[in-house]
This record gives structure tokens, C-alpha cells and sequence, in this order.
């Protein structure tokens, strides 16, 4: 019975991780893309 309950707080656990991760990217993505353009944009400039 222990074992079942450590098992499925270990699987609660990576699920809770793997959704807080995929969350996070789906966050983060956008401004890195945005951050990544601005920096492309930047670099172009200073070149001229």
C-alpha cells in the first residue's frame, strides 16, 4: 500500500514538473523571440 502511494506521488510530482516546464516555455518563448529580433535589429544598426 506504501509503495502505491509513493508511486503515484512520484508520478503527481513529474506531472505537476513537466506541466510547470511546458507553462513556463510557452511564457518565456514569446519574449525571448521578441528579445532575440531586438537584438538582431540592433546588431544590424550599430554595423552601419
Amino acid at each position: 500500500m506504501t509503495e502505491i502511494i509513493i508511486v503515484t506521488l512520484r508520478f503527481l510530482f513529474a506531472l505537476i514538473l513537466g506541466v510547470a516546464t511546458v507553462v513556463t516555455v510557452i511564457m518565456i518563448g514569446p519574449f525571448w523571440l521578441i528579445f532575440w529580433i531586438w537584438k538582431q535589429l540592433t546588431e544590424k544598426k550599430s554595423r552601419r
